[in-house]
């Protein structure tokens, strides 16, 4: 008797799972927040500021910070970067525009960064 009322109950639930089931709004969201910043970086190249020898100076700061970030402890996989603020600072130079280029090229080397500390 109690196997039947725990098939019920893992039926039940599976049910349940098929409703909530979100998978497919994931997708639609990765997709339209792609889209929003591919946008969003034509917009700023587009848009750059008359010091653009000063915007490619921040840019490399960033990416050169973002480069050399610190584990924090020996035993973690946890790292820290000081380049969200080198983009901060973009952000008050150069503009929205500017920084958001700054904050692209700090998450293309936070991949680069992550893939050469899974390295072994």
């Amino acid at each position: 008797m109690e196997t039947g009322v725990v098939t019920d109950n893992i039926q039940d639930m599976l049910r349940e799972k098929e409703k909530r089931d979100l998978s497919p709004w994931v997708s639609f969201y990765t997709a339209v927040i792609s889209a929003l910043g591919a946008l969003i970086v034509l917009v700023a190249l587009a848009n750059l500021p008359e010091d653009w020898p000063g915007l490619i100076l921040f840019i490399g700061l960033a990416a050169v910070a973002e480069l050399s970030s610190v584990q924090l402890f020996a035993s973690s996989r946890s790292y820290v970067s000081v380049s969200s603020i080198i983009a901060m600072a973009t952000i008050l130079v150069f503009g929205p525009l500017a920084g958001a280029l700054t904050h692209m090229v700090s998450g293309i080397m936070t991949a680069v960064t992550g893939m050469r500390h899974e390295l072994p």
